[in-house]
């Protein structure tokens, strides 16, 4: 319908224009728009030509309007290109979900609920902790102290963690049978660097020996930790994940051109040869929480909304999510502080009373946070990050802009949520959701709106960024997001790309 009017105004520049070229044109998502911006860039470039080919307009378009993709050993450019046919439409998804909260949150915060969480936690870690091959056994803290001048293991939940102005490190730790105090000298830098790593409710392995006062005097930290992993596993043929979060809809500050660009890109719309290939080949994606603004997350946060109301936040989140084609399977984790769910971990999936738009999409399922999947034989832990802040805040060396790091920290703790008290909401559960027990290819967070990506021993830590503009917030802190970072996980290979829109 937007053929006549696009000859119409090439007409009036005194232009031509070839078939192929004008259902190029009339296929972008706002054709007229689009027009306008390539003959603007055209009359600079290209004075006195008149005939416009499908070619001409990608080599002009490609001069400004590129966007960048970034893989382990290589960084291409593309530009806005053409559209295509699915090279995976028809193969079925596969996806098992292994571990989900929704539905198995029974706690009522009552005492005996808290003494099972931390019974729940020791147990689950004190497992993992006996499957390492420097971790032959332990002694209980109780008879621990009957063995004095001995090599003694002890396995316990840190209490307490403070430094003298000695800089010597004292804990306080206990386990089933009793607690004690720990003495980390501060002449043993390596061990005090391990120290400064501990994060109290922490679930570690110390050895050493009693000392004076019934203290233990450490010679050995041991967290719990990952063996290196090398995966067989995977899929057969190349499928492709695109791991998102923190969309924010509902906010002025929502990047609707950026999240736009990435439907289109998906659509194939824009893109090189080699990124036409890989957007065919994309058969899901994953949004780990907060997709939309929220309503009272803070006290001003009314002036920076675009809707006000909740529910229409979610319709329009699953208004841009219809753009994407129903063969391409979309799953949604909340985040704790902007989507509609309690503010404790672990979240149960967003309502249907605020979110029937979203659950409306044949190809969205809706899961809670945190939640261990398996794609083709690719297993996913996501997780909104929510505990990030606690973490960042209290281990020397952790920052906003290195996401991955703070993910490298909780793996080793192996728990997604350590600390117990602070900004962090913990609901006080039967069984303790957040120890990761099993270990994934690939951890998939959010919430801190920076991209980041490391591989720590065969598992693949990454954060997607977001689709919402600087904030209030994040400007106080100076903290500077990475809006329309998309990660792409190619499931044969583990290979991550990045794509900026």
């Amino acid at each position: 319908m937007y053929k006549k009017e696009i000859i119409k105004i090439l007409l009036n520049f005194g232009l031509e224009i070839t078939p192929d070229a004008l259902d190029y044109l009339s296929y972008q998502n706002d054709p007229i728009n689009f027009l306008n911006d390539f003959i603007e860039k055209f009359k600079n470039i290209r004075k006195n030509q008149v005939f416009i080919t499908l070619d001409l307009i990608k080599e002009i378009n490609s001069k400004k309007n590129q966007m960048d993709i970034k893989s382990d050993d290589e960084e291409i450019k593309i530009s806005k290109g053409t559209y295509f046919e699915s090279e995976i439409k028809d193969i079925e998804a596969d996806i098992g979900i292994l571990k989900d909260p929704t539905g198995r949150l029974y706690g009522k915060g009552q005492v005996e609920d808290f003494r099972d969480l931390f019974r729940s936690r020791y147990k689950k870690i004190y497992l993992l902790l006996m499957d390492r091959t420097d971790v032959k056994g332990s002694t209980s803290i109780l008879e621990a102290k009957k063995l004095k001048d001995k090599e003694i293991t002890i396995v316990g939940i840190i209490q307490e963690k403070k430094e003298t102005s000695s800089k010597n490190i004292y804990l306080q730790i206990e386990d089933f049978s009793d607690n004690i105090s720990v003495l980390i000298p501060h002449k043993d830098k390596e061990l005090i660097h391990k120290a400064l790593k501990i994060l109290t409710d922490e679930v570690i392995c110390i050895k050493g020996s009693i000392w004076k006062n019934d203290t233990f005097m450490a010679n050995e930290i041991i967290f719990p930790d990952i063996p290196q992993r090398n995966y067989k596993k995977l899929a057969e043929i190349p499928i492709y994940v695109a791991l998102i979060s923190d969309t924010h809809f509902g906010s002025k500050q929502f990047l609707k051109e950026k999240f736009q660009n990435f439907i289109d890109w998906i659509n194939g719309r824009s893109g090189n040869e080699e990124q036409i290939e890989i957007a065919s080949r994309l058969k899901y994606i994953i949004i780990a929480g907060d997709i939309v603004d929220g309503i009272g997350v803070y006290p001003s946060q009314k002036d920076d909304l675009e809707l006000i109301d909740i529910k229409s936040q979610y319709e329009t989140a699953a208004n841009y999510l219809k753009q994407i084609p129903e063969y391409i399977n979309i799953i949604i984790i909340p985040g704790g502080a902007h989507d509609a769910i309690r503010k404790a971990l672990p979240h149960p999936a967003i309502p249907k009373k605020y979110a029937r738009s979203l659950y409306d999409l044949k190809n969205v399922t809706m899961l809670g946070n945190p939640t261990f999947i398996e794609i083709h034989g690719v297993q996913f832990l996501v997780y909104h990050g929510d505990s990030f802040d606690d973490v960042i805040s209290s281990i020397p060396g952790l920052t906003y802009e290195h996401p991955e790091k703070a993910m490298q920290e909780l793996l080793i703790a192996r728990h997604l949520a350590p600390s117990y008290g602070q900004k962090t909401g913990i609901s006080p559960e039967i069984e303790d959701w957040l120890v990761i027990d099993e270990i994934p290819n690939v951890i998939h967070c959010g919430h801190v709106h920076i991209n980041g990506y490391k591989d720590y021993k065969g598992v693949k830590l990454i954060n997607s960024g977001c689709f919402q503009s600087l904030t209030s917030f994040q400007k106080e802190k100076g903290i500077r997001p990475t809006p329309g970072m998309v990660p792409i996980i190619n499931l044969q290979t583990l290979k991550v790309k990045m794509l900026t829109f």
